[in-house]
């Protein structure tokens, strides 16, 4: 251990001391003060490997209990808190070290003071990265292995899992498996969103068209999918079930869905998820109710001088009535067409197309 080998240095040392003044080398007095000055400078590196290694021993029992007891964050804030502690110490070990040596802290902290307004105008970038990167480690917004999301100036909507937290930067691997390596100063002046520690609480929301034929047996049906999800273990109770008609259009009724179900990870709520729109499709089956689908229309269109317009005769011939007539007709097939669902041409709307 540290103790004993300080005691072996010592020992070796006052023996050498003995051999020196033997040998008639230096004088007495010298040698005996700088073995002295050596011996307390062994002390003082003996006393830091002891407070080194109790504080590992003790920082590592309680981020045991930590994750014993199911508190991963608080656990790896405790790492960010050894890391700081650790730094400290050895700041204290040199301190303490020069002043035993003889060096005049006074004066070195003077000159220090000056080559370090110097240093920190030209690296006053590195210095807010590393103090960036200690206040990560104190005070954790995110850890290794946390899913992130953030914008910057250059890069817009990067989100990944955070790989490493470094002193001068951290590294993100985007769910692409690109790599991000960011200057820690960065987190100071962005908006950073956490997904890991959103909790269990995830967000279920849809919008479903059904068609406009179906509008009377639509509120029953919902009905009976809210009531359903009021019953689902899965859905959370605390937070709001919304199942409601939320907009009427030409092309259906849409109807709005949201809800929290409670899951540990985005793989169970994802199933979850699927599981509810499913039982979904299957009250909107029960009481025959149809997903609309989308309207498109394709009007044939012909022209020359030899056939003329396409119409019922062929020909300029063939196209019969006035041309807003044919336009009056062609939007009752449309109509027709919105209100059951499905597209169907009719003589109207090549009337119409002949007309235009």
């Amino acid at each position: 251990g540290p103790v004993e080998l300080s005691l072996y240095a010592v020992a070796g040392l006052r023996f050498v001391e003995a051999g020196f003044e033997h040998a008639g080398f230096i004088t007495p007095q010298a040698l005996s003060a700088v073995m002295q000055r050596v011996v307390m400078a062994a002390g003082v590196v003996a006393v830091v490997r002891v407070a080194l290694n109790w504080q590992e021993r003790y920082f590592a029992k309680q981020a045991f209990e930590l994750e014993m007891l199911g508190k991963p964050l608080q656990a790896e804030r405790l790492a960010g808190v050894t890391k700081l502690s650790n730094i400290g110490t050895y700041l204290v070990a040199v301190a303490v070290g020069l002043q035993v040596l003889g060096v005049d802290i006074g004066a070195l902290v003077t000159f220090g003071g000056i080559s370090g307004l110097a240093i920190g105008l030209a690296g006053r970038q590195i210095l807010e990265n590393a103090f960036m990167g200690l206040m990560l480690y104190a005070t954790a917004p995110f850890i290794p292995g946390d899913s992130i999301m953030f914008s910057t100036s250059q890069e817009k909507n990067i989100e990944g899992t955070v790989t490493d937290i470094g002193l001068f930067r951290t590294t993100i691997k985007s769910y692409g498996r690109e790599v991000f390596y960011v200057p820690n100063s960065l987190f100071s002046t962005i908006v950073v969103l956490n997904v890991t520690r959103k909790g269990k609480e995830w967000r279920m929301i849809t919008d479903v068209m059904v068609r406009l034929a179906d509008a009377p047996r639509v509120p029953q049906a919902l009905t009976t999918f809210r009531s359903l999800l009021k019953s689902d273990t899965r859905v959370l109770r605390s937070l709001h079930r919304r199942v409601f008609l939320s907009q009427i259009t030409p092309e259906g009724l849409n109807i709005h869905i949201s809800c929290y179900v409670d899951a540990v990870n985005k793989d169970q709520f994802l199933g979850t998820q699927q599981d509810l729109l499913q039982a979904f499709l299957d009250t909107l089956r029960k009481y025959n109710v149809q997903v609309a689908t989308p309207i498109r229309a394709m009007i044939p269109y012909q022209s020359g001088e030899s056939g003329g317009e396409w119409g019922t005769g062929g020909g300029q011939s063939g196209a019969t009535g006035s041309k807003e007539a044919a336009a009056a007709a062609a939007a009752d097939d449309y109509k027709d067409c919105v209100n059951s669902g499905s597209f169907k041409f009719g003589a109207a709307a090549m009337a119409a197309a002949a007309a235009k």
